[in-house]
């Protein structure tokens, strides 16, 4: 729809370092096919010819760890599924060690881009809205952004890269994902 167009226009284009995140969108929205990505993505879908469905509502960033995991070598992609290595990280980071998703070491937009963001999304509200905008409504949408949007670190990725350094990811893929 509307919102995932908009959505996938500010992840591939505005956000700087969103390759991963970008690539999965289009995926989601089957814009491209997981079968068709490039060699150097071979071997990422874990075992998936189809695209995964992901729940909108849950952070990607597990997913983005387990598929740089298998680039690596962390994790064997001819054994584990894609979806168990996301379970399996999602359990240890949620259940283990009692953190969240957000709690990895993330890569965030700088301000300028942030406010970018921010305008693109104001000007994507005044499009659905149409004659029914007023300032009452902007200041409303500006409060939100800034609440739910940065405060919550939703436009944050992971720095899988961070967390595949981490000796104790290493220990628990190489031993638990193979």
């Amino acid at each position: 729809g509307k919102d995932l167009d908009f959505i996938q226009h500010i992840v591939c284009n505005e956000l700087p370092g969103t390759v991963h995140a970008c690539k999965t969108l289009l995926i989601q929205a089957n814009v491209i096919d997981i079968r068709d990505r490039s060699d150097e993505d071979a071997g990422t879908h874990l075992n998936n010819s189809t695209p995964t469905q992901l729940n909108p509502s849950l952070s990607l960033n597990y997913d983005f760890v387990a598929v740089d995991a298998c680039q690596s070598g962390l994790i064997n992609g001819s054994k584990v599924g894609r979806d168990v290595a996301r379970r399996a990280i999602r359990e240890r980071q949620e259940r283990d060690l009692q953190l969240s998703a957000t709690d990895f070491p993330l890569i965030c937009p700088d301000e300028i881009t942030t406010e970018k963001i921010l305008v693109a999304s104001l000007e994507h509200e005044r499009r659905i809205r149409k004659g029914s905008w007023s300032l009452d409504i902007e200041s409303g949408h500006n409060h939100s952004f800034w609440k739910t949007a940065v405060a919550k670190k939703k436009l944050c990725i992971v720095d899988s890269q961070k967390v595949l350094e981490d000796d104790g990811w290493v220990e628990f893929m190489t031993s638990k994902l193979q």
